[in-house]
């Protein structure tokens, strides 16, 4: 019985090393650390912001128990990204274009690990949000032409520049954007390429070196319709050179808060009026008094329609207090259906150079002797005297209640440091028709 007993342990001892050795051998861990998983993580957290001008933008990452031959396979829909490039280990460098839209965009980086006979989907995303543009316009302007007055306007260097889509046609700005720029900086270097300095310029509302004033400068934008006129609440220009090449950037605030930004690279060499001359012979802001004033109006329809090719209705109005005191004679440009029957439009008209368009007003000029356009006049006994101004820029506003108008003048004279005129009258308008076609 002993026997048997020891028998049968050994048979299954013996059982149990032939089992053993039969045992299949098991498949090695795929991973480099013994029993760890192939993971991957972004190291940014939450939202990742991109500029709206940035080109390029960097994620982090990183693999926990890689594989040797595993890769990282960035994925991104989006056609504003124009390239996902994970040439340097950690990191995925996300091209992109500049968002010009006024609202933001995003897309969703997705990074997955793979590598041969990996059957799970091994990932790590992160939501990508390209601001918005903080610009309404974005303006690379091609023109530059102005004037500089040296010192006429004070102590301070003057130079009124403009920076334009279109180029000036018969004395008038050309179609699209102009920013007119009224500058304070330093004397010129070259008085053969008139230019302001190198620096940065700031919005203010006085003559100071390094600003450029609020009052005199604006984007005037000509369209079909006619030309508006904006002026600015907030800006600043930034002038760089390298040789006889600026490169002007500026980014402004409109009264309409609209924000715009202009560039332009090129030669600047402004014409010198330091040494001319002016017509206006105000000395201070002028506040005309028109108590007891009456007003009438010549019609005398399309008349500048071949200088403009714009149909309108030319009326000249005279607003006077004859034989003594302040006088206005106003060249403005209404609409076409303005006329002897339905009388002068109502809107605001704004002075500009020869422009001709609807809802503007001629500036005051003179040529071969007689005075054109918008104009100030000061009499005494009827006779003309001082001071008087041309009306070069602003507004003339006309309302209208029935038979009754009132016309708010908001202009300023031609000087390099312009005088304000500004006058209100309120009463009935003769009308007179002057077009005999």
């Amino acid at each position: 019985m002993r026997h048997s007993i020891l028998t049968l342990l050994l048979s299954f001892a013996a059982a149990a090393l032939v089992l053993s050795c039969e045992k299949k051998e098991e498949t090695p861990n795929t991973s480099d650390t013994p029993g760890g998983t192939p993971s991957i993580s972004i190291t940014e957290q939450g939202n990742f912001s991109i500029a709206f001008d940035a080109a390029s933008s960097s994620v982090h990452y990183t693999v926990t128990n890689p594989v040797e031959g595993g890769q990282v396979i960035p994925e991104a829909s989006a056609d504003w990204i124009t390239e996902l490039d994970t040439s340097v280990e950690g990191t995925v460098t996300i091209l992109t274009e500049e968002n010009t839209d006024t609202v933001s965009r995003n897309a969703i980086l997705t990074l997955r690990y793979e590598y041969e006979g990996c059957e799970e989907d091994i990932k790590a995303q992160i939501n990508l949000i390209q601001e918005a543009c903080p610009y309404t316009y974005i303006k690379e302007l091609p023109l530059t032409y102005g004037y500089y007055y040296g010192t006429r306007t004070g102590s301070v260097p003057n130079y009124y520049l403009s920076l334009a889509e279109n180029p000036m046609v018969n004395n008038a700005i050309g179609d699209g954007y102009t920013y007119i720029l009224d500058i304070y900086s330093t004397e010129p270097g070259n008085m053969n390429a008139i230019a302001p300095a190198a620096g940065t310029y700031k919005l203010g509302n006085e003559f100071d070196a390094w600003t450029f004033n609020s009052q005199n400068s604006s984007v005037r934008i000509k369209t079909a319709e006619g030309t508006s006129s904006i002026s600015f609440t907030d800006g600043t220009i930034t002038v760089t050179q390298e040789g006889d090449q600026y490169t002007y950037e500026a980014i402004l605030t409109d009264s309409n808060k609209d924000v715009h930004y202009i560039t332009y690279t090129g030669p600047v060499s402004l014409r010198d009026f330091s040494q001319g001359s002016y017509v206006s012979t105000l000395s201070e802001d002028h506040k005309a008094d028109m108590t007891g004033a009456t007003c009438s109006a010549h019609y005398y329809g399309d008349t500048y329609v071949n200088a403009s090719g714009i149909p309108t209705s030319n009326w000249q109005i005279f607003l006077s207090t004859l034989p003594n005191g302040d006088h206005f004679t106003l060249d403005i440009c209404a609409p076409p259906t303005s006329n002897m029957e339905t009388g002068i439009a109502p809107g605001t008209y704004i002075l500009l150079n020869c422009n001709y368009g609807v809802n503007t007003a001629l500036q005051g000029f003179i040529t071969g002797g007689a005075k054109m356009g918008s104009w100030f006049h000061t009499y005494k006994n009827a006779a003309q005297t001082d001071p008087i101004a041309p009306l070069d820029s602003g507004n003339i506003i006309i309302s209208r209640d029935g038979e009754t108008y009132t016309i708010n003048i908001q202009a300023w004279d031609d000087q390099p440091q312009p005088k304000a005129i500004t006058a209100t009258w309120t009463g009935r308008i003769e009308l007179k028709n002057m077009d005999y076609e």
